[in-house]
């Protein structure tokens, strides 16, 4: 088996201190690039109160309907936040995918880090403490 068929978007998943599990880059992308299309799973509105009493509360948001949420599969629930990241998701609400794109240019080795409040320069607060080393946190 190649490197390439176990990591097929050219990603990782490593620990990292303080933060648990992250994806790493293994080649540079440029800014703009696909880094990984995620398919999604969509939970309806009448299991989401099911979903919500778990640790999957943390991981799951809400998708296109009222009380719909969505589940994004692949490494794409394991990307940790940044708010100065150097990749985005953008949703496909239509082919049920979400994909993350390289907001800025990547070297191969570093954590590929998204903004959780879905805009990459939104300075919400979030439900957790943020750990973020880039920022100096």
């Amino acid at each position: 088996m190649t490197d390439k068929s176990i990591h097929p978007y050219a990603i990782a998943v490593r620990d990292v201190r303080g933060k648990g599990r992250g994806v790493f880059a293994l080649k540079n992308f440029k800014r703009g690039e696909l880094i990984e299309r995620c398919p999604v799973l969509i939970i309806p509105g009448r299991h989401s109160q099911y979903i919500l009493k778990t640790k999957l509360d943390h991981y799951a948001f809400d998708w296109d309907k009222e009380d719909e949420l969505a589940l994004i599969l692949g490494y794409g629930m394991i990307y940790n936040h940044s708010y100065a990241p150097n990749a985005k998701i953008v949703h496909d609400l239509r082919k049920r995918t979400s994909d993350i794109i390289a907001y800025t240019a990547i070297k191969s080795g570093d954590e590929i880090l998204v903004n959780y409040n879905g805009k990459p320069k939104d300075p919400a607060p979030l439900w957790f403490d943020v750990v973020d080393h880039r920022m100096g946190e």
